[in-house]
């Protein structure tokens, strides 16, 4: 099946963005994945309008953010600017690519452990490292609003911490947990290679699948 659909990273490394679209054979056969430097370098709409229209207009584009310690208000703005039938942003539904594998129900399938066991791995990462986990947070946040409130306006970073704690790991990114989890659980058991050769895995980033499909049945 020819390729319908390139997804642009913001990773260099794609193998998790790779991994999460091979969940759907149907969509993978599809799309091409191209690597990123980083948010700061993401196609702008007119450079992935640019990037379309020199394939010559054969190809959607979703450009793939992490959503970091991005508010909900902020992400819809981010989003907004991208608004063409053919091209789209699409943001991680937890903080990046890898807090998708730092689930419960993913740790259960991946181990064959009880939810309470997974749910203690994951609570042990992030009880064990609360600072350097809110100190990142406030480097994000940093960034964030010299992006989007130059001149002033943005919300306390108290207040999006706060809004946070109902996420999966609770304002931490996914990259520190992981490799966190690789200590808490042992990397003869969790690692980047038997992650990524890990099968059969309760559905993850559903919203990605989604955007693959409403670009594709356009």
């Amino acid at each position: 099946m020819a390729k319908k659909l390139i997804i642009v990273s913001e990773d260099k490394e794609t193998k998790f963005l790779k991994k999460l679209v091979s969940q759907w054979p149907e969509l993978d056969r599809q799309v091409t994945v191209l690597p990123g430097r980083g948010y700061k370098h993401l196609l702008s709409k007119s450079e992935a309008e640019e990037l379309r229209s020199s394939l010559g207009n054969k190809f959607k584009l979703l450009v793939h953010r992490d959503r970091d310690s991005l508010t909900d208000n902020e992400v819809e703005r981010l989003k907004n600017e991208y608004d063409d039938e053919s091209i789209r942003l699409w943001f991680t539904e937890q903080s990046d690519l890898e807090a998708e594998f730092c689930s419960a129900d993913f740790l259960m399938s991946l181990l064959g452990i009880s939810r309470q066991e997974a749910d203690d791995f994951i609570e042990r990462a992030l009880n064990r490292n609360t600072g350097p986990i809110r100190e990142q947070f406030e480097n994000q946040r940093r960034a964030h609003n010299q992006e989007l409130w130059a001149a002033g306006g943005s919300p306390t970073n108290d207040d999006v911490w706060d809004s946070m704690q109902h996420r999966r790991l609770r304002g931490a990114k996914g990259k520190f947990v992981f490799n966190q989890l690789k200590n808490v659980i042992g990397q003869n058991l969790f690692s980047d290679d038997i992650v990524i050769g890990c099968e059969n895995f309760p559905e993850q980033a559903v919203g990605l699948a989604r955007n693959i499909r409403d670009l594709l049945a356009d």
